[in-house]
């Protein structure tokens, strides 16, 4: 899963993104994308390689991309094109990062501070680009449906009206993604390289003195932007300086500024959430580990994650949640309980739970 990080010049989106990967980027490649892997921050898996004294513990990651820079004159007479509109096109979610913070040595590209007003700016640059996309298949279906037999007419308008509906709700200040009711349809229009039937997360990039206000920010950018996208408030800046320090010092560093979340996490939990995914485990003496896994997957597809052979391989698993596992104390407790579960190739997978997969190759 990719998720791309972008917003207006001086927003600090790459400074947000150095931050999330704690400044482990990789630079250049296909349109000058910088990329970076933020590990999710996740107590139970913390707690289960305590409970087994595992010699590692890996956490579960997501991908994040910074865009590349935006175009001379972007948010004015330029819009999303070449080689950002790829880029976009590519990501299973986007961040937009929005600028909250003051700094009269940085100036914003309007002359003034509206986090709100950027947000709603972007999401119309996003809207353009998909109602462009739409007028040219629309285009085509009609030229089809003047050479095609009646009896072949009815899927393409289907699609017609799908998309018509569509365009209907980004012309009212809609997302696509509000419009689309079915699975069926959500299939239908997957390949078109619709902007907003992403997920969407907006970032708004605070001053340090604004932390405390966190919720009544996020709050205001929710209530002006009306389309039930979520917002989290980060300060960009500190969280990069933070990510630099050794574990040690940065938690005691956040004690003293009386921060009970970073909110790093809370942006690549959002992440994590938005884009459907829950967590499986798998534990022991060796390695404590967090899989990621779409909401849905059935556990022989479950089990590919950690290996194609123990997919093809598949007997079955033996599954138990966290949360039972902690109160029985271990699997062989759990076991002699009667609550360490076997479960077939169909059992789909829930958040938490811990597995062992039997399998044969």
């Amino acid at each position: 899963m990719q998720v791309g990080i972008v917003g207006l010049p001086q927003s600090g989106k790459t400074t947000l993104f150095k931050a999330a990967t704690r400044g482990k980027v990789q630079s250049g490649g296909k349109h000058d994308l910088s990329r970076g892997i933020a590990k999710i921050d996740d107590s139970r898996l913390n707690m289960l390689s305590q409970l087994h004294d595992s010699k590692k513990t890996t956490p579960a990651e997501v991908l994040y991309l910074d865009s590349p820079p935006l175009k001379e004159g972007f948010g004015k007479h330029v819009g999303i094109e070449g080689d950002l509109l790829a880029h976009l096109q590519g990501c299973d979610e986007l961040v937009i990062v929005t600028r909250e913070f003051t700094n009269d040595s940085v100036a914003h590209i309007h002359g003034t501070l509206d986090p709100s007003r950027d947000v709603i700016e972007f999401f119309m640059d996003l809207a353009f680009v998909d109602q462009g996309i739409l007028e040219r298949r629309l285009s085509k279906l009609t030229d089809s449906l003047k050479s095609t037999k009646t009896k072949d007419k009815e899927p393409i308008i289907k699609e017609q009206e799908l998309l018509n509906r569509i365009s209907e709700s980004l012309n009212e200040g809609n997302l696509a993604h509000q419009a689309i009711k079915t699975q069926q349809e959500a299939k239908l229009i997957k390949g078109f390289g619709l902007l907003t039937t992403k997920p969407l997360i907006v970032a708004a990039n605070i001053d340090e003195i604004s932390i405390p206000s966190s919720s009544d920010i996020e709050n205001k950018i929710a209530q002006a932007i009306g389309n039930n996208t979520k917002v989290i408030s980060i300060c960009a800046k500190l969280e990069s300086e933070l990510s630099e320090m050794n574990p040690e010092d940065e938690i005691e560093f956040r004690k003293e500024l009386n921060i009970k979340e970073p909110g790093i996490n809370r942006l690549v939990s959002a992440s994590y959430e938005s884009l459907g995914l829950i967590t499986f485990f798998t534990t022991g003496p060796d390695e404590s580990r967090a899989w990621s896994i779409r909401n849905g997957t059935e556990a022989q597809v479950a089990a590919g994650q950690i290996h194609s052979d123990i997919q093809r391989g598949f007997i079955r698993a033996e599954i138990i949640s966290y949360e039972t596992l902690i109160e029985s104390g271990n699997e062989t407790k759990a076991r002699n309980n009667g609550v360490l579960r076997q479960e077939g190739k169909n059992y789909t997978m829930r958040d938490g739970d811990v597995v062992n997969f039997l399998f044969n190759v």
